[in-house]
């Protein structure tokens, strides 16, 4: 039998963007943490076609290791719980990130992202899983490669510029994302991530580009995203999350 059509229309993924966001957060670190750190980021997905959904994360890191457990329910009645575990490591100037995905529903992934230089470096990355659905904090399509660029060579502010692009399903879905994270204080982040996809989606091809905003002060953060196609699908929407660290 040939894959379902639904499978060409990927869910919420934990590719390329939280593997990024780890790596970043690892380098801006000034000191390794001492003991577990905990995550906790409850998110509300608003979408236009009424479908409106409650996400739950909870994650834990102590250097290296990081792991997470979450569940999703939408109005419709789909649930899913997931967990995951990341490693992190440096080798002769590459940031590496492996990561290990597995979820109700028979979802098991695995993906990889390194920043490779200095100031200035490059991305790549790849993700891989069983073409199961799986529902997360992350909207990029699954079994992509990742490639870009970043730096740090502007005070207080990280900037990248990478594309997470589809080689399994030949579906053509990829989403470019420009991201700028400035620290105007000790403490502070503000976040902006622009971004543009394209691809085929349930209803034919699919263009639309979306922003996410998010502000992290001192152990809380809050994130709102405007998706006008979320899934490559026909539905807008609107996620916010606000958290804390502990």
């Amino acid at each position: 039998m040939g894959v379902p059509f639904s499978a060409y229309l990927p869910r919420a993924r934990c590719t390329a963007l939280a593997c990024l966001a780890l790596l970043h957060g690892a380098a801006a670190a000034q000191t390794p943490p001492a003991g577990i750190e905990y995550k906790f980021t409850p998110t509300h997905l608003h979408s236009s076609d009424g479908n409106h959904a409650l996400d739950l994360n909870l994650r834990a890191g102590s250097g290296p290791h990081i792991g997470w457990v979450g569940i999703y329910r939408d109005r419709q009645g789909y649930q899913q719980a997931r967990l995951g575990y990341e490693y992190r490591m440096e080798i002769d100037g590459a940031r590496i990130a492996w990561s290990l995905q597995y979820a109700q529903r028979g979802f098991v992934g695995a993906s990889v992202t390194a920043e490779v230089g200095g100031e200035t470096f490059a991305i790549v990355g790849a993700d891989r899983n069983n073409l199961r659905d799986y529902y997360n904090l992350n909207f990029d399509p699954g079994n992509a490669t990742v490639l870009g660029i970043g730096t740090r060579a502007v005070d207080k502010t990280d900037l990248s510029l990478f594309q997470v692009r589809d080689y399994r399903l030949h579906n053509q879905q990829q989403i470019t994302h420009a991201v700028a994270r400035w620290r105007p204080a000790p403490g502070q982040r503000l976040t902006i991530d622009i971004s543009y996809k394209s691809g085929q989606g349930a209803t034919g091809r699919i263009r639309g580009t979306g922003l996410a905003v998010g502000y992290d002060y001192g152990d809380y953060f809050v994130k709102v995203v405007r998706d006008p196609y979320a899934n490559f699908s026909a539905a807008r929407q609107t996620r916010v999350a606000a958290g804390l660290r502990f």
